[in-house]
């Protein structure tokens, strides 16, 4: 086996083995990614308060919570990698990165408390949307009620999959277009929509103090409507590094391989 280098370029020889491409990651998506925050690059003691999330899109879109918010750190959290805790009063700040643009999505690894059935605070999700509304991830009802980035708050209905259980969750929000997914399966979906966003978003907090009581793993943020095969990169990818390909459809193009 030989191999010539010529300019930075490889030419493999007569038998030879080219190495594996590299996998593929939400960087890949070039400028639509906006923010994208992983628990795993945490760092810090069991239950250390995070006053700032960092982003690794490049954009310096950093996650901050004031003294006496910040949600907690959780080491090896899932799939022996750390993670966020949020409860009642602790949430980030997000900058505002969505000003301005005429469409969005969001995907995140998540749990929430077991029983939401008491009340709405272990539901919040997020204010992303400019509704006024909350986003429960579910109400106690049991229902998805998700404001991302609209001005009419969707009510999504009742999974059937736990929310209580580790979940890659995906939403997107276009011009008369939006729809939600879960694990990879389109959850709801209305071609009724205006797309809207507040000036003050949020990640664990709703636009009138519900806090989310649960676990984020990774969050990304992008403000495009990703097309089918991007959506479902970053379902595959989400899924192979959290441990979560189980709750891939067995159609999902990565249910057997990361892409």
């Amino acid at each position: 086996m030989f191999v010539h280098l010529l300019n930075d370029r490889r030419t493999w020889g007569r038998g030879a083995v080219p190495p594996p491409s590299p996998l593929w990651t939400p960087a890949n998506l070039g400028a639509t990614l906006k923010a994208w925050y992983q628990g795993d690059i945490l760092a810090g003691s069991n239950g250390a308060a995070i006053s700032s999330w960092s982003d690794s899109s490049g954009n310096g879109n950093a996650a901050t919570a004031s003294s006496g918010t910040e949600p907690t750190l959780v080491t090896s959290l899932q799939n022996s990698l750390n993670g966020v805790r949020f409860v009642n009063g602790k949430a980030f700040s997000l900058p505002n990165f969505y000003s301005g643009k005429s469409a969005a999505s969001a995907y995140m690894v998540l749990k929430r408390l077991a029983d939401p059935s008491a009340s709405f605070q272990v539901s919040a999700l997020w204010s992303v949307g400019n509704t006024g509304a909350d986003t429960h991830f579910p109400d106690p009802s049991g229902d998805v009620y998700d404001s991302f980035g609209t001005t009419g708050r969707k009510s999504c209905g009742n999974p059937v999959p736990s929310l209580a259980a580790w979940r890659i969750y995906g939403v997107y929000s276009a011009l008369n277009d939006w729809a939600d997914y879960i694990d990879g399966v389109l959850f709801f979906s209305t071609a009724t929509n205006t797309v809207g966003f507040t000036a003050t978003p949020a990640l664990g907090k709703s636009p009138n103090s519900f806090y989310m009581d649960g676990w984020i793993a990774e969050a990304i943020f992008t403000d495009s409507k990703q097309s089918s095969t991007d959506r479902q990169k970053i379902e595959g990818y989400l899924a192979w590094k959290w441990g979560l390909t189980g709750n891939l459809d067995a159609s999902h193009p990565y249910k057997s391989s990361a892409p």
